[in-house]
């Protein structure tokens, strides 16, 4: 039956009082993607090309064409050169850019975004990291079932607020002893990182990403710094699908203890405390006045209910 606007109304209390049950059909949409090539010649071009994803920054085209042609330009410096621009080579990576400059009044603004990535290519912040390894798989299961939408056709993110600028910020000069975390924020705040006492309560579905998360970042792997972490549940296999830190050989551990076994495959430097007891206001058990009076830095809550 077609319908117009105006007669919605009439049809739904129509069909309410007649029809005896409703399906609705999805049509079919084909859909087409230019190549990366060419998709990427006609980046400077055709702001439709992008998804946008973030309102205050993906509008800026200033901002949003820096930031493209350097990671266009970072492919092919890392090619030819067989490393990243850092330290004495950002000069030579800004001179790949020249002939990329676009025709706009803020070429200085265009530039200043182009030394900071340059200089920060080799940060590495987990957290980004899990998200866009989790839009990648996404992607893949949207190609592989033909539902929902694709992204069309670059997505740029744009978190350089993150990055310590102050006068403060250092990186440590033994190029096997930096860390990626360190070129955004700096070494004083990494080292803060791995000598603070973290307590992570739950490791289900979401500690087990945060648990994942810290380890990478190297939390508690200081002497002074330590990862507390307790559960109460064991492990039952439908946990196994969102659970990523578990496997089947670890089906009725303790999640904690099972926890702390990956988080230790993962980065043996992590120092890891766990336990199996609920924390809540009594004295009885891990969780009393005393382990609360030796300074616990930051609690991260990882329970699905409270």
């Amino acid at each position: 039956v077609e319908v117009k606007e105006a007669d919605v109304d009439a049809f739904a209390a129509k069909a309410n009082s007649q029809a005896a049950s409703f399906s609705r059909e999805k049509q079919p949409m084909q859909l087409s993607f230019l190549s990366l090539e060419k998709a990427s010649s006609m980046a400077a071009s055709d702001p439709s090309l992008f998804t946008p994803c973030d309102f205050d920054k993906a509008f800026d085209e200033t901002r949003k064409s820096a930031v493209f042609n350097c990671f266009q330009s970072l492919n092919t410096f890392v090619k030819h050169r067989n490393s990243l621009p850092l330290d004495d080579k950002v000069p030579a990576f800004l001179e790949c850019l020249e002939d990329q400059i676009p025709e706009i009044t803020s070429k200085e603004k265009w530039i200043d975004h182009c030394k900071l990535f340059a200089s920060r290519c080799a940060a590495k912040f987990v957290p980004i990291q899990a998200i866009f390894g989790a839009i990648a798989a996404q992607e893949c299961l949207k190609a592989a079932s033909g539902l929902y939408n694709p992204i069309k056709q670059f997505l740029l993110y744009d978190c350089d607020e993150v990055i310590a600028l102050d006068d403060a910020f250092r990186i440590r000069e033994s190029a096997t002893a930096k860390s990626g975390l360190e070129y955004i924020m700096g070494a004083d705040i990494v080292s803060t990182l791995r000598s603070r006492k973290l307590f992570v309560v739950g490791a289900g579905a979401i500690g087990c990403e945060i648990l994942k998360n810290l380890a990478a970042m190297e939390a508690g792997s200081h002497k002074k710094g330590v990862v507390v972490v307790t559960d109460m549940d064991t492990i039952e296999r439908s946990n196994l699908s969102r659970q990523l830190l578990f496997r089947d050989g670890d089906i009725s551990k303790f999640k904690s203890k099972a926890a702390e076994e990956a988080v230790a495959r993962l980065n043996p430097s992590v120092r890891l405390e766990t336990h199996t007891s609920k924390v809540g206001d009594t004295e009885a058990g891990p969780f009393n006045s005393k382990f609360w009076s030796k300074k616990v830095h930051v609690v991260l809550n990882a329970l699905d209910n409270m």
